[in-house]
């Protein structure tokens, strides 16, 4: 066991003393506090910068929030270099990104939450643009984007069923009062160049603000593909968002934004991680599989190990995961549109009419390794027979919310209703264990089909001031979902007519939350809250759409349901006269029907090949504690950490898959130990040089899985802890001018370690692995005007 390791291990079992002496430390120093006295306290500046979050749809300020919430704003997402979603999870404790076959193929994991690679079911943590949920194709953008918040836990009564885990809300950058812009030019290795450019034109003074945004980015890949002769992963994209804000009336406001997204190049891929050397594809691609026919194949695929696929595992994990030989050309395209509207009317000084209308659509087009091997034993993508493979994703939402005040502003409530409707399509092109130029054909089973869903929600939620310091809190929400799914032309299922008709099924559930907050102090806000949500139902549209569940060969997997209590503190003041910022939250979730997939053979009532199918376990449970703290011992020096600590387990494990009995274990994507500490130091130049500031952060996790049923058919799935550091210098107003020049580097000590994979033991014998970026270094020049 690493050093790393032990000492995560290390923090985890202290991890509960933390929490009961933290709580009981900080329950000592609090003192009653009258509202005024509050107030005024709240109007001093905050030593670390206050930040806005809408957890609760209206704007709060981070520390006030009852909940577990980790926000940045503008300038921190800057000094932290967080540009992707993986620089993200290395600043929020409990979050992993994980990926699955590429690198653009990603999901949020939270508190256990998340959703399987080629499943049907919807993810547990979803993403939201200006409070508009969207479906993503590729990686986010992230430029000019005002702040980024993960909000934790169930999230079902204000931002709808599926955020079982949480919500990661992108806001975009408002138009303003100011004639002003930036513009930021990045080079680094890899051949990274990388421009941005933003301008704020307020047309009419208060009333007609318009803000252009735009992004270039090219960017060599990290991996090399040897059969191919190609860098994989990497990058060509451009981005362009216009924002504009309309103000009739000192009560209306209306904005609207428009972003356009273009993705080209080439997938990092996910190499063979290990096999069985015993399972049918080893023995197959091997002499002793094929026998006197193998010389016939090794001459027909170049590039072949000629002792066959064991031999070429072993070889390459002695070569590392940044050189691989794949049997696909890798390549990526996708397309992404997003339109947010948002209306605000203040009907009176204490009711806020609001209305959100969304829509956004993206499509991409990869052609994929799924083996990781040059053996052609299974692919997705384009070869002589098929196209790439597809997938795309129409959305629309309309939301209508009235926000008041009452009882002397002792209530604040909003009442709301919801209307979404959501279109995906697949196109999965298969061809499996290719044999040619020894037999004549590849075996094949390409998937075509569509999913449609709408849902009508009703929602009230409201916080109660019982005196000045005591609030509680309650939410009810319910939904009404109706999904359908159908076989297209190309899915060998629809042309054998298999469900012609298609298939369709009605879900309906509440979601809820209650809890208490007390404001024992201007600097300390302690908590306790209860929430049920659920995520949606629906059909394994890879499978033949037949009625019933999984267990007796049908396409339908039952809603997920789930319930929690958290517990916590935020507190935001000082220790003597140092500045200190502490939150700490701990929770238990229980969840029902968890949706989690399972890669299976699919041969009846015909062949099928591997296919990922979405089954419901019986019962999990997760309990965690997170903690996030910064501390400021001197100006020019500032101090932080956080850590999360995920025991999420099966309580209930027996799972029943065409008639088969499997258990499921140890639960997947979900490391039980996170954290990162930082350190940053400001130092003001002489004269009017202007000010340099360093930060370091490191950053650790222990193992993961990436299979739900290692423990029994899929074994191997499991990846190492890893460790890796960033730093980052930055040089602000040089001259006095507003010219500014940054160094960064991430993974700075060259570490390798892997973000997720594709665990096909069950149905292949062999186990992928994505590999994390290596490091990556550049320098930045930005101008404001």
């Amino acid at each position: 066991m690493s050093n790393t390791n032990k000492t995560l291990r290390i923090y985890a079992t202290e991890g509960k003393m933390i929490l009961l002496g933290s709580i009981s430390l900080l329950a000592m120093i609090a003192t009653p506090v009258s509202a005024q006295q509050a107030s005024a306290d709240e109007a001093e500046a905050d030593e670390f910068g206050t930040i806005t979050v809408t957890a609760r749809r209206r704007d709060e300020t981070l520390d006030k929030v009852p909940a577990s919430v980790a926000a940045f704003s503008t300038e921190q997402l800057a000094a932290r270099s967080i540009s992707t979603e993986s620089d993200l999870q290395r600043a929020v404790p409990g979050l992993t990104i994980r990926e699955s076959l590429s690198s653009n193929q990603l999901n949020y994991s939270l508190r256990g939450q998340s959703v399987d690679a080629y499943s049907s079911s919807s993810p547990g943590v979803l993403p939201y643009f200006n409070e508009f949920q969207v479906t993503t194709t590729s990686a986010t953008s992230f430029i000019d984007l005002e702040s980024v918040q993960v909000i934790k836990g169930p999230q079902g009564t204000l931002f709808g069923r599926n955020t079982t885990g949480g919500a990661v809300l992108y806001g975009t950058a408002k138009p303003t009062n100011d004639l002003s812009g930036f513009a930021k030019a990045r080079i680094g290795n890899y051949d990274l160049r990388e421009g941005e450019l933003v301008l704020n034109l307020p047309l009419v003074t208060d009333r007609v603000l318009v803000r252009l945004a735009g992004s270039i980015l090219r960017r060599d890949g990290f991996m090399y593909d040897d059969l191919n002769d190609v860098d994989l992963g990497r990058d060509s994209a451009q981005t362009g968002r216009i924002s504009v804000l309309l103000r009739p009336s000192d009560r209306l406001e209306n904005i609207t934004m428009f972003q356009y997204n273009s993705t080209n190049g080439t997938n990092a891929g996910s190499p063979i991680f290990n096999v069985y050397p015993a399972s049918v594809t080893a023995i197959t691609y091997s002499p002793l599989g094929l026998g006197p026919g193998w010389p016939i194949y090794v001459a027909g695929n170049p590039g072949v190990d000629p002792a066959g696929l064991a031999s070429f595992a072993a070889a390459q994990a002695l070569r590392g995961p940044y050189r691989v030989s794949f049997n696909s050309d890798s390549e990526h395209r996708g397309r992404s549109k997003i339109l947010t509207n948002t209306t605000t009317f203040e009907a009176s000084d204490d009711i806020t009419l609001k209305n959100i209308v969304g829509y956004s659509y993206g499509r991409s087009a990869d052609s994929t390794d799924v083996d990781g091997t040059p053996y052609a034993i299974y692919s997705n993508g384009l070869d002589e027979l098929h196209d790439r493979q597809v997938f795309s994703a129409k959305q629309w939402s309309e939301e209508f919310q009235v926000q008041g005040k009452a009882f002397d502003s002792r209530l604040e409530y909003i009442v709301g209703g919801y209307l979404g409707y959501e279109k995906k399509y697949f196109y999965i092109p298969t061809s499996f264990f290719d044999l040619r130029p020894l037999v004549p054909t590849v075996p094949g089973a390409d998937k075509e089909n569509v999913q449609i869903s709408k849902n009508q929600g009703l929602f009230v939620h409201g916080s109660y001031g019982i005196n000045d310091q005591l609030k509680f809190t309650a939410g009810f929400r319910y939904t009404w979902e109706q999904v359908r799914a159908n076989h297209l032309p190309r899915s060998l299922y629809g042309q054998l007519g298999f469900a012609p008709n298609g298939i369709r099924e009605t879900f309906s559930k509440p979601s809820w939350n209650v809890g208490l907050e007390y404001q024992a102090n201007s600097d300390l806000l302690l908590y306790v809250t209860h929430r049920g949500s659920w995520r949606s139902g629906g059909f394994n549209t890879n499978s033949q759409l037949a009625p019933g569940s999984i267990a007796v060969g049908g396409a339908l997997f039952l809603p997920e349901t789930t319930k929690d209590i958290e517990a916590g503190l935020k507190y935001n003041g000082s220790l003597g006269n140092t500045p200190l910022r502490f939150n700490v939250a701990a929770y238990n979730q229980w969840v029902d029907n968890i949706q989690r997939a399972v890669y299976v053979n699919i041969t009846t009532p015909i062949p099928l090949g591997p296919t990922a199918l979405t089954a419901n376990v019986p019962q999990a449970k997760i309990t965690g504690i997170e903690l996030e703290a910064e501390i400021r011992p001197a100006s020019w020096l500032t101090l932080g950490a956080n850590f999360a600590y995920t025991d999420a387990r099966f309580n209930k494990n027996i799972v029943t898959l065409f008639g088969v009995t499997t258990a499921f274990g140890p639960f997947p994507d979900t490391p039980k130990t996170t954290g990162s500490i930082f350190a940053q130091i400001s130092v003001p130049l002489a004269g009017d040089m202007g000010e340099m500031s360093f930060r370091g952060d490191f950053y650790s996790q222990s193992k993961f899985f990436y299979s739900s049923v290692n423990n029994t058919i899929n074994p191997g799935s499991v990846l190492p802890g890893y460790s890796v550091a960033n730093f980052r210098v930055n040089w602000n107003e040089i001259s006095g001018s507003k010219v500014g020049a940054a160094f960064f580097v991430k993974n700075a000590f060259n570490k390798t370690y892997y973000t997720g994979g594709l665990a096909l033991g069950s149905v292949l014998g062999l186990n992928t692995a994505i590999p994390g970026r290596p490091r990556m270094y550049g320098a930045e020049v930005s101008v404001n005007f």
